[in-house]
């Protein structure tokens, strides 16, 4: 269950926390039935396309793409708003079910092989495949291969932000040092929250922000709307492809390439406290963030070391430019965690 607030942003981490006490509880009070309020559908989708629509130059490229929705809510938008919008849209798990039986909801490589095979065989320009509330949205090229949640939120910014001066990125500590190569060519500054989606409203509420996103292709546009927006990255990703007239795999390598290797490791929840406090010894001679767990910083490349808030895991993220160097620093990462949660039980 997701609450928003009056604004359409999700609930912040200490209004769920409320709400979870109160019903772990049972806290609450029965209205007698002459207080019982009402409710009303507000039937969004017609006013929300509308003002999509109105906030969009039609495309002048008659783009082919191919829209995997999963079945689930982005069925009912995206492919007519892309359609509307000028592009030939093959739809593919676009028709309502909540058993979803078309791929499993989360938009990553290893659920998109039909949909990367799908736009090689019908010569497509680009695939969008969504999660289950369309608040994320992953890119295929028409190569077939998928772009990571970061690089599609990279791409977007530097097309989203293109006119503005000193524009402010907000993304978490896990995200990719590709978006500081982003703000390095627009002339702005990245800052970096806990990881989640509340987190980044957060810091928009505070100090404000130009976009926002997470490693997951959830990207936020304050201007529009204060919450993940996966409708609008696909519509700001084909906007890209046709300013530049370029394809999806041009755009991809005209950043700069880096390697990533996300691993994790087994640990109780009354140990994470002291198993982080261990590593940080551990990296005494690095240059540390500890926004958000262990973010260690390298000359050629990051490491984090993060507990999960709702797994009894830990998770080991690394990237570097050399895929090798990405996994020499996994693989440090691993073996210092698994040695301090040993060392601490």
């Amino acid at each position: 269950i997701k609450f928003w607030d009056a604004e359409g942003a999700g609930f912040e981490r200490a209004r769920e926390r409320e709400i979870e006490h109160i019903i772990a509880k049972k806290a609450w009070k029965r209205a007698p039935w002459q207080k019982i309020g009402s409710a009303r559908e507000a039937g969004a989708l017609e006013p929300y396309v509308r003002a999509i629509l109105a906030s969009v130059p039609k495309f002048k490229r008659k783009l082919k793409v191919v829209v995997d929705c999963a079945n689930a809510a982005g069925s009912v938008v995206t492919p007519r708003l892309l359609r509307e919008l000028g592009c030939e849209v093959i739809s593919m798990n676009c028709q309502l079910d909540g058993t979803f039986p078309g791929r499993p909801l989360e938009p990553v490589p290893e659920n998109l092989a039909e949909l990367a095979k799908t736009v090689v065989s019908c010569k497509a320009d680009l695939g969008i495949a969504q999660d289950g509330d369309a608040d994320r949205t992953l890119v295929v090229n028409e190569r077939g291969e998928v772009l990571t949640g970061d690089r599609v939120f990279a791409l977007v910014a530097l097309h989203y932000l293109r006119k503005r001066k000193h524009p402010r990125i907000v993304t978490t500590v896990a995200t990719s040092a590709v978006l500081d190569d982003v703000a390095s060519k627009l002339g702005g500054e990245v800052v970096r929250t806990r990881v989640g989606e509340p987190e980044i409203i957060e810091e928009f509420r505070k100090r404000g922000g130009d976009i926002g996103g997470e490693e997951n292709g959830g990207v936020i546009f304050p201007d529009w709307l204060l919450c993940r927006e996966g409708v609008m990255t696909a519509v700001k990703f084909i906007e890209l492809l046709e300013r530049e007239g370029m394809m999806a795999s041009k755009a991809d390598a005209s950043l700069p390439g880096y390697s990533q290797v996300k691993l994790r490791a087994k640990c109780p929840d009354k140990l994470k406290p002291k198993v982080l406090k261990a590593l940080a010894k551990r990296f005494t001679r690095y240059k540390l963030d500890r926004t958000d767990g262990l973010r260690v910083i390298f000359d050629d490349g990051w490491l984090l070391l993060r507990p999960s808030g709702t797994e009894p895991i830990f998770r080991c993220f690394a990237e570097a430019r050399d895929g090798k160097r990405a996994k020499e620093l996994a693989k440090l990462g691993m073996r210092e965690l698994k040695s301090c949660i040993k060392v601490v039980r």
